[in-house]
């Protein structure tokens, strides 16, 4: 029913308004009349009709006029109307009306099914455009409400939406890049690196995630945004409407990913301190066992040499007596002589290799404690490798072999080298671990773990593999997940191989996969891109 639409008929004839009235009125509508073009300017004001019904020809004024004084009043912007005269009027005339604003034009005589079939269109097409205009102040609302940097582009590249946080985050309003060439916008983050990402989203019309896109912040800062990049698709789905980026600042959070990567790494080497300590101080006992028997060789010689000089330099003999002569080959007799030519070389020969080696665990252990490089730097990856092999020994050397198959042709890779050492570290301590779960620590069969490189094409592969317990299908995918662990409290903070994902996949574009079976154990492969796209962004200094 059409009891709630209020109709308006405007006609000097009242025996039209009853005719009028009776069909409309059937079909529930609410119908008020008036006989002249006054009088219905009177009413419109007082019953904001939604139609008017409005004869052309009438005695004051006419219906064109009235017509227009409705159509330009801003309060009656929703009252539709429907001009109607008889058909001498003429086209021109309708012509005329519908020049004044009117909706529709009907010519007299009206046949009572057209009049119903108009109006009814009529409000049919007011209530489409209502529910259009409610869409698009909801869509707004949605929009505005949207927390996320929040950009559309249209299907000729041009910025249809740029919403506040946008504008906040850039510092470039809406109206400076409305309709404007998205891609020639300059704009205070990473342009190369996301114009290409918009490029291969419009050429494969698929979503692209962007991580760490560096810009400048309003206060001048440094900050990073992840971008979500999607298409809009037509109803086809096979041709693209347009480009939508949603974004978020995620400076904070990298601040505290980079922090916590630190402090895991400073808790590693805390972990690792004793054993390094105890692999010091094999050498090191060793070098001082070697020291004290030079101190005491030297003293003998020292008093060899003195008799020797006492006899070379007498200059009054000319020959040596029989008792000096004794003298001397007794004292090199009490020294053995022979046996420091042979024993002091080795000392020596020990000694510098023992320091050498604590030199070279020093240095592995300072290239782990180092917070780590602003810029991208080129690093072999073999050294590396060895280096966390060195710094870990004592968490693996009681439980497993350490098989190394390092390939030596294997180009350096630009890197975070610091964070992949970290990398490393974590999973030759979890590989540890899982021997020592499957054989016991103190087995008699030790288990192995093996690290290998090759280079694949583009691509730089590692391999650290274990023949411990193995990990369940069912983990698997949660290996990933902040602070998932199966260890007991105490022993693990789910956060190793956060690290490892976020060193290997976020930082430096590569992959991460686990083979793994239970009983016979675990291959985590790593891939490295040799040659980085992305230009290399700082990061925070700690």
């Amino acid at each position: 029913m059409n009891e709630s639409k209020r109709i308006l008929i405007v006609d000097d004839s009242r025996v039209q308004r009853t005719f009028y009235t009776d069909i409309l009125a059937s079909e529930g509508y609410v119908v008020i009349q008036a006989s002249s073009g006054v009088e219905a300017l009177g009413l419109v004001g007082e019953i904001y009709p939604d139609l008017v019904l409005l004869d052309v020809v009438l005695p004051d004024i006419d219906g064109i006029e009235v017509c227009k004084r409705i159509k330009s009043d801003q309060a009656l912007s929703s009252t539709s109307v429907i001009l109607f005269s008889a058909s001498q009027v003429g086209s021109e005339s309708q012509a005329t009306g519908m020049d004044s604003g009117a909706d529709d034009y009907l010519v007299k005589p009206v046949d009572p099914r057209e009049l119903l079939a108009r109006v009814g269109a009529l409000f049919r097409l007011r209530r489409m455009e209502s529910d259009i205009r409610q869409s698009h102040m909801e869509l707004h609302q949605i929009l505005t409400s949207i927390l996320s940097l929040l950009i559309v582009i249209d299907r000729n590249g041009l910025v249809q939406r740029w919403n506040s946080v946008a504008a906040n985050t850039l510092g470039v309003t809406f109206d400076q890049v409305y309709q404007q060439p998205f891609e020639d916008i300059t704009l205070p983050w990473d342009h190369d690196r996301v114009i290409q990402t918009v490029r291969t989203c419009r050429e494969t019309m698929t979503g692209v995630v962007l991580d760490d896109v560096r810009f400048q912040r309003p206060d001048a800062k440094d900050g990073f945004l992840k971008l979500n990049i999607a298409p809009l698709l037509t109803t086809s789905r096979e041709t693209m409407g347009g480009l939508i980026l949603l974004g978020e600042e995620v400076t904070d959070r990298r601040l505290l990913e980079n922090q916590l990567m630190q402090a895991q790494k400073l808790e590693s080497i805390g972990q690792l301190a004793a054993g390094v300590a105890h692999e010091i101080n094999t050498p090191i006992q060793f070098i001082t066992d070697n020291m004290r028997f030079l101190q005491d060789a030297f003293n003998d010689l020292r008093d060899v040499i003195s008799t020797c000089r006492e006899l070379v330099g007498d200059e009054s003999a000319s020959v040596f007596s029989v008792k000096d002569v004794k003298e001397a080959q007794n004292r090199f007799a009490s020294i053995d002589f022979d046996y420091l030519l042979q024993e002091i070389p080795q000392a020596i020969e020990q000694s510098l290799g023992g320091l050498e080696r604590v030199a070279h665990i020093v240095r592995s252990m300072k290239s782990f404690a180092h917070p780590g490089e602003q810029n991208m730097v080129q690093a072999d990856i073999n050294k590396a490798l060895t280096d966390t092999i060195t710094v870990s020994r004592n968490e693996w050397k009681y439980v497993a072999e350490m098989h190394m198959d390092l390939a030596p042709d294997l180009p350096q890779v630009p890197c975070y080298i610091s964070e992949l050492n970290q990398a490393f570290l974590n999973l030759v301590t979890n590989a540890a671990q899982a021997v020592a779960e499957a054989h016991g620590e103190h087995s008699q069969e030790q288990g192995v773990i093996t690290l290998s490189t090759r280079c694949d094409g583009e691509w730089i592969e590692i391999r650290i593999t274990d023949n411990g317990a193995g990990i369940p299908d069912a983990i698997k995918p949660r290996l990933f997940d902040p602070f998932f662990t199966t260890k007991e409290v105490g022993k693990g903070t789910g956060q190793g191989l956060v690290i490892v994902h976020n060193a290997i996949v976020k930082r430096h574009g590569g992959t991460v996969a686990v083979e793994s079976e239970v009983g016979r154990g675990t291959t985590f492969v790593l891939r490295l891109p040799v040659s980085t796209a992305a230009d290399p962004f700082e990061e925070f200094a700690t």
